[in-house]
């Protein structure tokens, strides 16, 4: 008699749901431990690692919300409790990490900036933008990098450098540079991934000089299907390695910035923080999202600088009407 009572305990046992249901939760924690990561230091030419490093939060937030509800729910029954524990700590200590938030509570102390640059993806539908404008006067902005700058002689840049006529312009395509000091030495290269676009950098005259530059990169359009973003990847490595080789040997202290349409968790990001330093990473705090003005989730408008300029502040500025928000930097250039 106990020996058919204790085969119905474990018959009983084998085929509790709850039971069966503890392996599957840890291993699907580690698993989505081993994604958030690890991915970001895979192969960047991989379609894996664009895909969950271009826009994570897209990609994770459903997934991981049913995830993090499902847990808490059996944890308010009381089942598992350790592992619910586990899953819900794992998933709030890798939010910061999945958008990218920067905490940098230990900023050195520096002299008072000399340079105050904003760079802004205009949005080639605004031409006209008097409240840019009048940020620039407010906040002093020395140097201005413009993409999706439209329109030719009715462009945003040109109607800047009317409503601003000590400022001084470059622009080719739909690039452009304004800048408080003059300009000279003005170079524009063809990206190769899109020839409508430029990459367009200039000899700003401030009292120490220094070269200043500006790009927009491919973008990664998901939502067009997963061939159209199959296709991204490489039209990206071949930005990368084209405005490596653009910068390369530069003497002058340098700053350049733009529209990546890379988040700070991808490898190409993270190819360009070794080498130069990026300066909302390096100074900044919280998120820093630039993209989408109306719902932001990502940071992939960036300013960078070599080791001769030292960024001082960084911060998402307004969007003047743009799907992106501007982003904000203050520098001090080395003498």
């Amino acid at each position: 008699m106990s020996s058919n009572r204790k085969k119905k305990t474990s018959n009983k046992s084998t085929n509790n749901p709850v039971r069966r249901a503890r392996p599957v939760l840890l291993v699907l924690t580690l698993t989505y431990l081993a994604i958030v990561l690890a991915m970001p230091y895979t192969d960047p030419s991989l379609l894996i690692h664009a895909l969950f490093c271009y826009a994570p939060p897209q990609l994770l937030s459903i997934p991981l919300a049913i995830f993090a509800i499902i847990s808490l729910f059996l944890l308010i029954k009381k089942r598992f409790a350790k592992i619910q524990v586990l899953t819900l700590t794992s998933i709030i200590i890798s939010l910061p990490f999945i958008f990218s938030f920067e905490i940098n509570p230990l900023k050195p102390a520096h002299e008072k900036p000399n340079l105050r640059v904003l760079t802004c993806n205009i949005l080639f539908t605004t031409e006209e933008v008097p409240e840019l404008a009048e940020y620039i006067k407010a906040n002093n902005v020395d140097l201005l990098f413009l993409q999706e700058n439209k329109g030719g002689l009715e462009s945003p840049a040109e109607y800047l450098k009317r409503r601003l006529p000590d400022y001084h312009l470059f622009a080719d395509g739909s690039a452009a540079i304004l800048s408080r000091w003059p300009l000279s030495e003005s170079r524009s290269e063809v990206q190769i991934s899109n020839h409508q676009r430029r990459i367009i950098s200039v000899k700003v005259n401030a009292p120490t000089p220094f070269r200043a530059a500006t790009m927009h990169w491919s973008v990664p359009q998901i939502r067009h299907g997963i061939k159209e973003f199959k296709e991204s990847v490489p039209r990206q490595l071949t930005n990368s390695k084209q405005l490596l080789e653009f910068l390369d040997g530069e003497q002058l202290p340098l700053v350049f910035g733009g529209d990546f349409n890379n988040t700070p968790r991808h490898g190409l990001t993270r190819i360009f923080s070794q080498k130069y330093t990026n300066a909302f990473s390096t100074v900044g705090s919280g998120p820093g999202f630039t993209f989408a003005s109306d719902i932001p989730l990502v940071r992939i408008d960036h300013l960078y600088s070599n080791n001769k300029i030292i960024p001082v502040y960084c911060s998402p500025g307004p969007s003047f009407r743009s799907d992106h928000f501007s982003l904000l930097g203050d520098f001090e250039i080395q003498k």
